[in-house]
């Protein structure tokens, strides 16, 4: 199991985001480079970085979530015992699952409710751009299971992908 969510959330989210945030960038550049050159600007430039950038931030978050790298205050966690950090990891994980199922839920059928518009320049679905809220709540919510899994088990640190570490 560790491997897979090494392979999930490490090899393919991390991809996935170097692509889309290539995406991005070069959508900006040429949208500047089009301002300031004597042509006509690109109108459909500032729709895909808007699109890229929605994708960008919801698969980062779910990657940093994997890594553990969002921010977090311990202090008064790390003076705790190991039964009550336990419970405390327990209930986190559980609210983590809950939300991020609630939104998953739910940004499904916002998709379903925006799929018949389509965007002015790209003339896409708005679906694919309302779409990244529950595919990165999906990815929360998988990750927070398996590391509920994982702290149930006793094993709360084997869920942390550290980066250029394969399991």
């Amino acid at each position: 199991m560790q491997k897979l969510v090494f392979f999930i959330y490490d090899t393919c989210l991390g991809f996935l985001a170097k692509i889309i945030g290539l995406v991005m960038l070069l959508s900006v550049v040429v949208q500047i480079a089009c301002r300031y050159l004597p042509m006509a600007p690109l109108r459909w430039t500032e729709e895909l970085a808007r699109l890229s950038f929605i994708w960008y931030c919801f698969m980062g978050a779910a990657t940093t979530l994997a890594k553990r790298k969002h921010l977090t205050i311990d202090y008064f966690y790390l003076k705790l015992n190991t039964r009550i950090r336990k419970v405390l990891d327990v209930l986190s994980w559980g609210v983590v699952i809950g939300f991020s199922s609630a939104l998953t839920v739910y940004g499904v059928y916002m998709v379903k409710v925006v799929s018949i518009q389509r965007s002015p320049m790209l003339d896409l679905s708005m679906s694919l751009f309302y779409g990244a809220v529950p595919a990165g709540c999906f990815l929360f919510a998988f990750y927070g299971l398996v590391s509920l899994i994982a702290c149930l088990r006793g094993d709360n640190t084997a869920t942390a992908i550290k980066e250029g570490e394969s399991r």
